[in-house]
């Protein structure tokens, strides 16, 4: 299923992965630090928790699965110190690239005299996911 989002309308559906930061030592000299900061989240839009578990097992596969706890919250990457959270989505900004360039979302811009009226960013459908065995729930 293809995911489209268009400015002029409302929408509350869907999964994103949030990015986060591990902070090494930060948080353990500084009371107000936590161990993990806030990056952002990741140009991707999934219909199903369940897709957006397959999306980053496909792509980490030298990590354990991200809902291994049932939680929807990774381990933290020795490679990068970042671990991905599946959250419900609710329009936020989506400033990290998704892990590979053909997962970006395409950006359409709708005009009526010379003004720009709406937005809408069409996600990929995901495919290559279906493929594999989706995770269970």
């Amino acid at each position: 299923m293809k995911l489209s989002i268009d400015t002029a309308s409302t929408y509350t559906k869907g999964y994103t992965l949030e990015v986060q930061e591990f902070q090494h030592d930060e948080w353990k000299e500084n009371p107000l630090a936590q161990k993990y900061k806030h990056i952002g989240y990741m140009c991707c839009l999934f219909s199903s928790r369940r897709q957006a578990v397959a999306y980053y097992n496909y792509w980490n596969d030298h990590m354990r699965s991200i809902n291994k706890h049932g939680t929807y919250c990774s381990a933290r990457d020795p490679e990068t110190d970042r671990r991905y959270i599946v959250r419900k989505y609710f329009r936020e900004t989506q400033s990290v690239a998704p892990f590979h360039i053909k997962d970006s979302p395409k950006i359409g811009i709708s005009r009526k005299r010379n003004q720009i009226v709406s937005v809408t960013t069409s996600y990929p459908s995901y495919d290559y996911l279906e493929d594999l065995k989706l995770p269970s729930i």
